[in-house]
């Protein structure tokens, strides 16, 4: 599996948009953080899932993601995104399993990847960890649904997790444009997650709220160490995930 800085994937999503821009008569000028990431969210309009993990209290949650079918089990509509030592790379290049060791000498209450859970949970009980946090947007998320992962080994953590995002998947809705491009419908996949059984927990208007205020922050403060999943068949549409410079 090939993984790229996820800050790069939103500069190149922002050096697209502001090429178009460009052609339309608009002044050049510097993009910011803010700005790329919106237009990654502009051009990636299925959903993220952030896996968040401990490498050292959530072993199977390492093996799986080290094994490298992350990207191919979300899909080219999902970017599977999570924290890597010692930095995300800005050019496509394959896992190793070193990278999966991030924040492994952190306690739970330091460690960024449950750092990140506990803003979509304000003055709610905290979601038990590891899992899948969905969510649908970088910049200003306005949906977020938590699946939690159970499985005590690699083989049960995969099957769990292929199963979350295949609910995610045929969740998805057409959206009105020219491009046909999909978001993920969140009413449409709690009830997939529902019939099939799966423990979830969906972030209140609250934790939203809170959430878009926080991640951006968060993702200021960790964007060098979030990686991106590349699947096979790419959705982004961005130089970058192709390999470009």
């Amino acid at each position: 599996m090939k993984i790229l800085s996820l800050e790069k994937v939103a500069e190149e999503a922002g050096y697209i948009t502001e090429g178009a821009r460009y052609a339309a008569g608009a002044v050049a000028n510097i993009r910011t953080f803010e700005q790329n990431f919106k237009a990654l969210d502009q051009k990636h309009r299925g959903a993220y899932a952030f896996v968040a993990f401990h490498p050292a209290a959530d072993h199977s949650v390492e093996e799986y993601i080290a094994d490298g079918t992350l990207g191919d089990d979300a899909g080219p509509d999902i970017l599977a995104l999570f924290l890597i030592e010692p930095i995300a790379p800005r050019m496509p290049r394959e896992l190793k399993r070193a990278d999966v060791r991030f924040g492994v000498t952190l306690s739970l209450q330091q460690h960024p990847a449950y750092e990140l859970v506990r803003q979509f949970f304000p003055r709610k009980a905290i979601p038990r960890l590891p899992g899948l946090v969905f969510f649908d947007r970088l910049y200003k998320p306005e949906s977020s649904i938590y699946v939690l992962l159970e499985g005590t080994d690699k083989a049960q953590l995969r099957l769990q997790c292929r199963t979350a995002f295949e609910a995610a998947n045929r969740s998805l809705r057409k959206a009105r444009t020219k491009a046909k491009s999909s978001r993920i419908d969140f009413d449409r996949l709690a009830a997939r997650l529902v019939e099939i059984n799966v423990p979830y927990q969906r972030a209140g208007a609250k934790g939203i709220k809170a959430a878009a205020f926080i991640t951006g922050a968060w993702l200021k403060k960790n964007r060098g160490k979030i990686a991106a999943a590349i699947p096979k068949l790419i959705g982004l549409g961005t130089k970058a995930a192709s390999g470009g410079a």
